[in-house]
């Protein structure tokens, strides 16, 4: 090995000082001829390549195939190596070379992080999509832009097989497994650094496009067609943030504008995890920018400009602009309904998104009632005959119905909502995102309505799922967010059985990632009423315990959380935390003093009447009353008051379990 590093790196100097006054790959022939080589007759077939006419070539393919056959063919030389008996004329020969060089050429724009098996095996296959009637299609790499003789290559087990062999054997790449047990494909960096210098500009701006176009095509585009969208999206983040990285860098992406790209960057948009360069905020608003700058705007089709107006609206909702949110969707829902142009099944589905996303606003400003209006304008182009596409809308809009049935109150509607959308999720992977939002969902209500037993046979029966993720090196169970709402759901039912240590285990790691952030606008909306519920669970887990210490301190942060957070439009949650501190700190107030400011809570509670955007906050309210009995400080008659208007029933009501269930987007 040591022999063949010191040839290749006097290749590099030879070729670098020639360079300057010859033709590189000219040179680069004679240098091989040079060189002693006990496989005469395989250099006379490597040599018999019409180099002379590289002058006619204007393809940039055999451009880059030109110079890079000599040097496969220089790196068999060195090792001893000879083609096939199988592989006898000289015709095979060059075609095999070839499948080499494509598979080479490709290899070295992918840099350090290599490319894995199952990579490959996905560019072979053809990609699903959702065609313009509402079905399945399959797109073809060909048609995402890769050229025809790599695909072949990669379809063909036996033709890929041997050019990777090739490859090997001739110490141009080399076979890396990692510490998290990926395997990668990785060019060597000798290789690299004799082989792209060869290459002109058009060249390597073509090789460029067809990693892009590679990883377009392999990055799955659509959670609803792949069950392992989540993983295999996960494992390609790393490719896709390369991307991002090459554009940032002067990059422009309109030169690059296609179908595939404009998908792959609105499904990268949706995931929680970013890796290395971004944190997941500063991931989703690139990818987003992104998408909108790729969209060319003199041939836009409406539906990747709705697409695009979907994505970015849910992107300023999760950050609070719940106004940016609504002028992006409007104008879309505006521009939609001028156009006739390509109204297809697609396209209604598309328009059923936004105004699944224009009523998340409405309910963000807890108006439940135009929200419902809003959801019920949609319905598909035939509904006695909806598109398989189509049906996956409905699917959305229904859960979202059944959201504001849970924030109304209504949770045996809303739990035949999402028990009914669960049956059609059955053999999806536990961390599928619809499949884990559901679940959490499910398990609330079914707390929420005293169905405990029901609530604990779900998780006993995702225990292996669960541990299984819970091992997992990416620690992907501990990073998405989905999978921190089910988490947080687990812990609620474990305070309902009275196993705080387990409930206190269980949000030990989310509340130690929470604290990690420093800044508020770090988080999205999603996460600050998630850990605002986490901070209320555990204040009741001190509370049930008697702990008052404890539970004055984590109702103070839950509070303090309201106002960082910018969550004040929760009024009755907010009056609730700040009744249930004032029971405690009720001893050492004057008790004139605490009169006044608990009268000023009652009336408050009173006005806004019982409220569901943390279910559970209604018992809460019901036990913190309970407490101030015997106690001058809030007189009977207020607690009848409270009692009567949010419906409170005394014992019955305190088997309903003290759980606490945020609103999500």
């Amino acid at each position: 090995m040591w022999a063949l590093l010191q040839q290749w790196m006097a290749m590099w100097v030879m070729f670098t000082e020639a360079a300057k006054v010859c033709e590189p790959v000219l040179f680069l022939l004679r240098y091989f001829a040079k060189k002693p080589c006990p496989r005469a007759s395989l250099a006379n077939e490597t040599l018999r390549l019409s180099i002379l006419e590289e002058p006619l070539i204007t393809n940039a393919l055999e451009q880059s195939l030109v110079a890079t056959l000599p040097l496969i063919a220089y790196a068999k030389r060195r090792e001893g190596l000879s083609t096939s008996t199988s592989r006898t004329n000289t015709k095979d020969s060059d075609s095999n070379l070839k499948d080499a060089a494509v598979l080479l050429l490709l290899l070295s724009f992918f840099g350090d992080s290599g490319v894995t098996r199952s990579m490959l095996h996905r560019g072979a296959c053809d990609r699903k999509s959702w065609g313009v009637h509402g079905t399945e299609e399959m797109v073809t790499a060909c048609a995402d832009g890769l050229t025809e003789r790599l695909v072949t290559v990669l379809k063909n087990t036996l033709r890929l097989n041997w050019a990777i062999g090739e490859l090997e054997g001739g110490s141009l790449i080399e076979y890396k497994t990692y510490s998290s047990n990926s395997s990668v494909y990785i060019v060597t960096e000798i290789c690299r650094r004799s082989l792209l210098p060869q290459l002109s500009d058009p060249a390597k701006a073509y090789w460029k496009r067809q990693r892009i176009n590679f990883i377009c095509h392999i990055f799955p585009h659509h959670s609803s067609l792949e069950k392992s969208f989540g993983d295999v999206g996960r494992s390609q983040l790393l490719h896709i943030e390369q991307l991002v990285q090459d554009f940032n860098g002067g990059g422009n992406i309109s030169n690059f504008s296609s179908d595939s790209l404009i998908g792959t960057l609105h499904a990268a948009s949706r995931f929680s995890i970013a890796l290395q360069c971004y944190d997941p905020t500063t991931w989703r608003q690139i990818t987003v920018h992104m998408l909108k700058d790729s969209i060319p705007q003199d041939e836009a089709t409406p539906y990747w400009v709705a697409r695009a107006a979907q994505r970015k609206s849910v992107q300023a909702r999760m950050f609070g602009d719940l106004d940016g949110s609504d002028a992006v969707l409007r104008t879309a829902l505006q521009s939609v309904k001028d156009s006739q142009i390509n109204y297809n099944r697609r396209m209604r589905a598309e328009y059923g998104r936004m105004l699944r996303s224009l009523a998340e606003n409405q309910v963000q400003r807890q108006d439940l009632s135009c929200a419902w209006d809003t959801l019920g304008d949609w319905s598909p182009i035939d509904p006695q005959h909806p598109s398989p596409l189509e049906n996956l809308v409905q699917r959305s809009i229904e859960s979202a119905q059944g959201r504001i049935l849970q924030y109304l109150g209504n949770f045996n509607g809303a739990l035949d909502i999402v028990t009914t959308l669960l049956s059609t999720s059955h053999g999806r992977p536990l961390l599928d995102g619809d499949r884990l939002y559901l679940l959490s969902r499910r398990l609330d209500l079914l707390c929420e309505l005293g169905r405990q037993q029901e609530a604990e046979n779900i998780v006993r029966g995702l225990t292996a799922d669960i541990d299984a993720l819970s091992h997992r090196s990416d620690r992907v169970w501990d990073k998405l967010t989905k999978a921190k709402r089910f988490r947080i759901s687990v812990a609620a039912l474990r305070l309902n059985q009275d196993q705080y240590e387990i409930a206190e285990h269980c949000l030990e790691d989310l509340r130690n990632s929470y604290m990690k952030y420093e800044d508020p606008a770090d988080l999205d909306m999603v996460n600050k009423r998630l850990h605002l519920r986490l901070c209320l669970i555990r204040a009741m887990i001190s509370h049930k315990q008697c702990n008052w210490a404890d539970a004055e301190s984590r109702r103070a942060e839950a509070f303090n959380l309201i106002r960082l957070y910018g969550l004040n439009n929760y009024e009755s949650t907010r009056a609730i935390i700040l009744l249930s501190i004032a029971r405690v700190r009720a001893e050492s107030v004057p008790v004139m003093e605490s009169c006044l400011a608990l009268q000023i809570l009652v009336d408050t509670l009173v006005h806004l009447g019982p409220q569901h955007w943390f279910p559970g906050m209604n018992q809460w309210l019901l036990f913190v009353l309970r407490s101030f009995e015997g106690n001058e400080v809030l007189s009977a008659t207020d607690r009848m008051r409270l009692n009567h208007r949010w419906g409170l029933r005394g014992e019955e009501a305190l088997q309903v379990c003290y759980n606490f269930t945020t609103c999500s987007v």
